[in-house]
């Protein structure tokens, strides 16, 4: 059994699930800690913690198809966002401002693991957790390693690669919109969550 608690974070439809199933399948664990994970100003965490981010235009469009689809999409890109899934409710100005305020908050943390929701589409979640095992030493419990599931999402999706965490975002969202909301966000924020760019799982330092 690994010494450590593992503490797992990540805004709502950014594929937390699907990560919890990962290191629940793969690895003995203590214990994964995932009460309060929705929340962006926890005030502390222990244990080794990780932390899952989307794109945020794809988290936009999936947590607006989700809960929000009778909302015109170019109206609730730009409306007042609350985060319900928060302990506490709190009002921010835009869904992304949501998205900046959460992810610059764990990305501060000293010794977070990130891992972007797009890499662990199809058998790339196979490249994290190899990566994972050896960073953070943890005991694998089965021979193979196990990426996908019968069991049903939420929202009756199946969670089996890119089925599961693939939204098709840019049927909806305009190119003006993109350059709109892309130019909105901290361009330094978007650097340091690796989009954009080929990379690795990182830690925060």
């Amino acid at each position: 059994m690994n010494p450590y608690i593992i503490s797992l974070h990540g805004l709502p439809r950014s594929g937390t699930n699907y990560l919890q199933f990962l290191l629940e399948q793969n690895f003995a664990i203590e214990r994964l800690k995932i009460a309060g994970k929705h929340c962006p100003y926890q005030p502390k965490s222990y244990g080794k913690m990780i932390f899952i981010s989307k794109h945020p235009i794809a988290w936009a469009y999936s947590i607006w198809n989700f809960r929000h689809g009778k909302k015109l999409w170019s109206e609730f890109i730009g409306q007042p966002y609350v985060s319900e899934y928060s302990i506490a409710h709190m009002m921010f100005a835009t869904p992304f401002h949501y998205w900046m305020a959460f992810n610059h908050h764990w990305l501060k943390f000293t010794g977070a693991v990130h891992v972007r929701h797009e890499e662990l589409e199809g058998e790339n979640a196979v490249s994290f957790l190899e990566w994972l095992q050896k960073e953070w030493r943890l005991v694998k419990k089965v021979e193979e390693w196990v990426w996908t599931s019968d069991r049903m999402g939420k929202n009756g999706s199946p969670m089996i690669g890119h089925k599961y965490i693939t939204r098709p975002w840019r049927k909806i969202c305009t190119e003006a919109e993109e350059r709109l909301i892309m130019a909105s966000i901290d361009f330094k924020l978007l650097e340091a969550l690796g989009y954009g760019e080929k990379r690795v799982p990182t830690i925060s330092s």
